[in-house]
């Protein structure tokens, strides 16, 4: 029955049953290793804890004793430090007492600097007292001068106010005569004047009617030439901006790109295109037709040579229409380029041809405004000429009359002046003997003032000199006391840090002696840590390669445990598929 199940259904097909016996085995050899790794590492440690043991004996031995030597010195120094008392309590009782005898000194030195001070005082007052008395003095004696100079000055400027008085008066009596006879001239000039001005003012409305005339003449010409030059002007512009306008358009067109072109001429290229195409096509159904009955001629397989020739002939039309397309592109870019020359051409001689005739009308326009102009010149000019005769006639009769009274003026001002002068005289002799006894009596009053001015001086200078060299022994006096102050106050500083050094020298052992120490007990930590150090780094890089090794094995075994489950779910699947054919066969299950 077996047999035949196998035969009909296929039992042999079956995979066996999975091994367990790799995965067992890489099981065992990870245990085993990690055992040796264990018995390795617990061995390090042991090795390690004897090698450290004897450095950190050692070190332990040499802290105890150490802590019993600082026990030991600390003793002896808190009973040396009884010796130096006495000498800290004396000192630290005359700081808080102070020194009397330092006190008395700069209470002498005060004293004396105050008598110093009262004296120059005293010598500053008397010499203000005295300084001030001469000051009135001075003050007296300048006031009473001022008086009788004042008195003197106001009998000379009444003298003087009664000369000026009748200068005045006379002046008075030839200003009234020299404005009455202006006033006459002035009214016959005025009149005169009047008649000119007049005449001129005629005169000129006349020439600028006629300028007026003529302005407005020429300006109507000259507006005129100016339009027709503007029109000239712009038609030329606008030929220009044209031609122009069309000219890059075709310099674009011509210089860019193939796409321009065919824009310009699509219509022209696609039947240059089509015609190509259709050239190649006929060609191609002829080629097709020949090719297909030598294949059923031949007895060859027709469609899939007519596919080959089909994708050639597709090649080949697309080819001939591309060509066409850039010949045509090629010969129209051509034709703008050649036509842009043709352009610039007729443009240029069509230009010329205008620009001479606005030029020639231009012309004949300005003749016509350049003859008014001579015509206008010449009768103003004549005119002109004939008016002035006639101001200059009536000008000559004006300056007669103006020369008669500047004559008879500069006469009479003579003679008043000479009376005038003489007045004038009078009264500057007057002044020069004033001046002159003035300065006499100012000069003797200066003698005076600089007298008792000199006086005070001196005494100024007396008292300066006085004061600077009782100043000056005052100041070495008063330095001869600062510098023994100076030197006691060194010497009590030097005995002060005497003992100082000394009180704190004793303070300052057990410090050093507790650095020193200190010193020892680190150094002996860090030798128990560093001879530590190299079997804990030891220790530490043997565990990774541990993990390292274990983590390797942890992989086999785990792809051997996949491989394993693997196996196992194909005979499961393999067994389970026999199983359902066999019971379907026997009818079990339905």
């Amino acid at each position: 029955m077996g047999g035949l199940v196998d035969a009909v259904f296929g039992g042999g097909d079956t995979p066996p049953p999975p091994d367990y016996t790799p995965v067992a085995n890489a099981s065992k050899e990870v245990q085993q290793l990690a055992n040796e790794q264990a018995q390795r590492q617990l061995e390090e440690n042991k090795r390690q804890f004897d090698l450290n043991r004897e450095v950190a004996d050692r070190v332990v031995n040499k802290q105890l004793e150490l802590m019993d030597q600082t026990k030991a010195q600390g003793d002896d120094y808190f009973n040396y430090s009884k010796t130096f008392r006495p000498l800290e309590q004396q000192m630290a009782e005359q700081a808080a007492t102070g020194d009397p005898a330092a006190a008395a000194e700069r209470q002498a030195m005060e004293n004396m600097g105050r008598a110093q001070a009262d004296t120059l005082l005293q010598n500053t007052t008397n010499f203000q007292n005295q300084q001030t008395t001469q000051a009135a003095q001075l003050q007296d004696m300048q006031m009473g001068q001022a008086n009788e100079l004042n008195t003197d000055t106001a009998a000379y400027m009444a003298k003087a106010g009664i000369g000026a008085d009748a200068l005045r008066n006379m002046q008075m009596t030839q200003a009234g005569e020299f404005d009455q006879r202006a006033r006459d001239y002035e009214a016959a000039q005025t009149g005169r004047a009047d008649e000119l001005a007049q005449t001129g003012a005629n005169n000129a409305s006349t020439l600028a009617q006629r300028t007026q005339n003529y302005e407005a003449n020429q300006t109507g010409r000259a507006q005129q030439l100016q339009d027709t030059a503007q029109a000239n002007a712009q038609t030329l512009r606008d030929r220009v901006g044209a031609f122009e306008e069309d000219l890059n358009r075709d310099i674009g067109l011509a210089t860019g790109g193939n796409s321009g072109i065919r824009d310009r001429y699509a219509a022209d290229i696609q039947d240059d295109v089509g015609l190509a195409v259709a050239d190649a096509r006929t060609g191609q159904t002829q080629a097709l037709n020949t090719a297909a009955r030598q294949a059923l001629r031949y007895g060859l397989s027709v469609p899939a040579n007519m596919d080959a020739l089909t994708t050639t002939n597709a090649t080949q039309l697309a080819a001939a229409a591309n060509n066409q397309r850039n010949a045509s592109t090629d010969r129209y870019r051509n034709i703008v380029t050649n036509g842009i020359g043709l352009k610039q051409g007729a443009f240029s001689q069509t230009q010329g041809e205008l620009g001479s005739a606005m030029l020639r009308d231009e012309a004949a326009m300005r003749e016509g405004l350049d003859n008014n102009q001579r015509t206008f010149t010449t009768g103003q000019a004549a005119m002109t000429d004939s008016m002035n005769r006639q101001e200059t006639s009536m000008a000559g009769r004006m300056q007669a009359g103006r020369d008669n009274f500047m004559t008879s003026t500069a006469a009479l001002t003579d003679s008043a002046n000479r009376a005038t002068g003489a007045l004038q005289d009078n009264m500057a002799f007057n002044r020069d003997n004033f001046t002159t006894g003035m300065g006499a009596k100012m000069a003797g009053m200066g003698l005076q003032t600089s007298a008792l001015q000199g006086s005070m001086a001196a005494n100024r200078d007396t008292f300066v000199t006085g004061n600077a060299a009782m100043t000056d022994a005052f100041n070495r006096d008063l330095n001869t006391a600062n510098t023994s102050r100076n030197q006691r106050i060194q010497d009590d500083s030097l005995a002060w840090a005497k003992r100082l050094d000394v009180t704190g020298m004793a303070r300052g052992l057990p410090g050093a002696s507790q650095g020193a120490y200190g010193l020892s007990i680190n150094a002996g930590n860090s030798a128990n840590q560093n001879q530590m150090a190299p079997g804990q780094s030891y220790l530490a890089n043997m565990n990774q390669a541990n993990n390292t090794q274990l983590q390797g094995n942890q992989v086999a075994l785990s792809g051997l445990t996949n491989i394993l489950n693997n196996q196992n779910q194909g005979f499961l699947t393999g067994r389970g598929q026999n199983l359902d054919a066999q019971m379907a066969l026997l009818g079990i299950g339905q």
